[in-house]
């Protein structure tokens, strides 16, 4: 019997890689937008990385290295880069 094919830490025939990183993508969509919003208010708690846009960058860095360059999840990484850019420049770590 042979062994299952392992993508993402899932197994063959599971959910396709693509998906856990659109997913992702959404995720740090979600989070960012919620981070600009507060940082128009003032209501930004600069003590944790989660504002960092360093932080951030490297999220989405980790997808656009496992998209095998799946064109729609690069061009989702190239905007969330652009957004991440409009984070105060606060890097705490």
């Amino acid at each position: 019997m042979s062994r299952p094919v392992m993508i993402l830490g899932k197994k063959e025939g599971d959910m396709p890689a693509v998906f856990f990183l659109d997913q992702e993508l959404a995720h740090i969509d979600g989070v960012v937008r919620r981070l600009i919003r507060l940082a128009e208010h003032g209501q930004m708690d600069h003590s944790t990385a989660v504002v960092s846009r360093t932080y951030w960058r490297r999220r989405i860095e980790e997808v656009v290295h496992l998209s095998n360059g799946e064109r729609e999840l690069l061009q989702r990484a190239s905007a969330l880069l652009r957004a991440v850019d409009q984070l105060p420049d606060n890097e705490v770590w």
